[in-house]
Parts: structure tokens; C-alpha cells; sequence
């Protein structure tokens, strides 16, 4: 379901963390891919401490590609790269009272 994914946390309240699906999980409709990162989230915090835990899942628009930057060439994810160009993304979602949230929503 999930291609790649970055947690963030810097200057943030709590963890959030950014995922870019795979082409499956694009195809699915929206509430069972809602529905598994619900569970997904709930599993993985129910292991964690208090101050680790992730607040939101951030559903990015696009792929993540070495073509747009933001991975490397060996597919490793440039965490500044996402920390700076879902800036914004990040800061609308986590005021949101849904724990899922896709990146178009958010767009004006």
C-alpha cells in the first residue's frame, strides 16, 4: 500500500508521518486505503511512548521519484527535500481533526 514514507516531527507538536502510495493503493478507493492506514496507525502507536507517537498520516499527491528530487539515486528519501516542499501540507493537516489526510484536499 504504502511506496515510501518519511516521519516528521521538527518544530511540530507530535510525529506526523508522509506517505506516497503505491500504484495499487492509488487505484483502491479512498475509504479502504483510509480504513488499512487507520489500523496501520493505530497498531504502530499502540507500541510506541507517549512523545513517539504519530499524530497524522499525510497522503501525498505525487510519486517520489529521483526525477523530482526527491529521493536520491539510491532510493533513499531526502527528508530535507519533504520537510521543505510539504512545509505548508504539513502545517494545514496536522490542524485537522482527521488523522488521514490526502494533500488535495488541502490545496487552494
Amino acid at each position: 500500500m504504502i511506496e515510501h514514507l518519511c516521519l516528521v516531527g521538527r518544530e511540530l507538536a507530535s510525529n506526523v508521518l508522509l506517505v506516497s502510495l503505491n500504484q495499487k493503493a492509488r487505484k483502491q478507493p479512498k475509504s479502504e486505503v483510509k480504513e488499512s492506514l487507520q489500523n496501520t496507525l493505530r497498531v504502530v502507536n499502540a507500541g510506541l511512548k507517549s512523545y513517539e507517537k504519530i499524530s497524522h498520516i499525510l497522503v501525498v499527491q505525487d510519486a517520489w521519484t529521483t526525477e523530482n528530487d526527491v529521493l536520491t539515486p539510491t532510493l533513499k528519501v531526502k527528508r530535507r527535500v519533504i520537510e521543505r516542499r510539504y512545509q505548508d501540507f504539513i502545517h494545514k493537516a496536522v490542524a485537522q481533526p482527521e488523522t488521514i489526510v490526502w494533500e488535495y484536499t488541502l490545496r487552494a
